[in-house]
């Protein structure tokens, strides 16, 4: 059984020793690659997350006006600075944004549907990123 396999940490730690000391035949390249990518992919996910979230709040708001309180507008401004968090940790993400709202707002319609007991929501995203990003923005 590898180090990999067996105790992570102790790999992690190894491979990062390897490169320090420039030992370059001894790096565990196809494991590393498949670490760094997975590095990346996280940082992707956390944006959709945000995203999706961001989007099924924005839903209720827009649904059940009886239920607009502050506490749903501080959510909203929250999911928008995650999201904001996020790209500015990530830049390169932004040219990605336009691929991950249509996969976040299946998930997001879910969720609110969860939310407000309303059976449905538009099949596709109603708004694009830089409304549905905007302070100002509130649906109606």
């Amino acid at each position: 059984m590898s180090l990999y396999s067996s105790d992570f940490y102790a790999w992690a730690m190894e491979q990062s020793q390897l490169i320090k000391d420039r030992q370059n035949e001894a790096i565990d390249i196809f494991h590393l690659v498949e670490e760094i990518e997975g590095l990346a992919n996280r940082e992707r996910k956390a944006l959709e997350s945000s995203i999706r979230v961001l989007l099924g709040l924005l839903l209720k708001w827009k649904v059940r006006k009886n239920d607009r309180y502050a506490m749903l507008r501080l959510l909203i401004r929250e999911q928008r600075m995650r999201v904001n968090d996020v790209l500015d940790d990530n830049p390169s993400l932004r040219s990605q944004v336009n691929d991950i709202i249509p996969r976040a707002y299946r998930y997001s319609s879910i969720l609110a549907i969860k939310m407000t007991g309303v059976d449905s929501f538009p099949e596709i995203c109603p708004w694009d990123f830089w409304e549905f990003m905007d302070p100002e923005f509130w649906p109606e």
